[in-house]
Parts: C-alpha cells; structure tokens; sequence
C-alpha cells in the first residue's frame, strides 16, 4: 500500500524489494498526508503528481499498480492509464446504496 507522503518519497526502494508483485495506491490517505481532504480521485497538483509517480515508477519495475475504483466507468478509465489492479465499488457504498432503496421500497408503501 502506497498511503501516505512517506512512501512516496520511497517508493523506489519499496518496488525493489524482492518478492512484490504490485503496489496498491490509496488516494484518500495519501491526501491527508499532503494536508489535503481525503480524496478518491486525482487532485490536481501534489496529490495527482504523486500518483503518477507511483504508477510509473511501479511500472517501470514491472510490477502491477492498483488503485480504488468507485465505478466500472472510472476503473475502465484507470486501465486505460496503466493500472492493472482495480477493484470497483466498497463494501460500505453498496451496503449503504442497497439500504437506502430498501428504505425507499418501505416508504412508498406508506410506511
């Protein structure tokens, strides 16, 4: 997991440890790192520079780069950048999606 500032700034010596097959970025706790609200995406600037940095110097190494996906939409998009690991959606987004229409379902019964 490459999550925070820290191991931005080794992750050349992270892929070079023999026995890793790939480097999984978490964005969000990256962000905090830089000081920034945590974020799923990208952010233009130190954030999404370090994120790049990752991908390629992971890819150089020839190992696999992982990133979360929020939708099959934005994973088709990471693959179509070079990443290689891309798990879509979180337990807590479906829990919470499949609540809400249950929710919904009760509510428009009148209940």
């Amino acid at each position: 997991m490459i999550e925070t500032a820290r191991a931005v700034d080794n992750v050349r010596q992270i892929v070079s440890v023999d026995g890793i097959d790939a480097v999984f970025i978490g964005p969000a706790d990256l962000a905090i790192t830089y000081g920034m609200a945590p974020s799923a995406e990208p952010v233009p600037g130190v954030h999404a520079d370090a994120i790049e940095l990752v991908r390629e110097t992971a890819r150089n190494a020839g190992l696999g780069v992982g990133f979360p996906c929020l939708t099959a939409e934005y994973a088709t998009k990471m693959a179509a950048a070079g990443y290689t690991l891309l798990p879509i959606g979180a337990d807590t987004q479906w829990v919470t999606q499949t609540a809400r229409a249950e929710v919904a379902v009760v509510r428009s019964a009148g209940y």
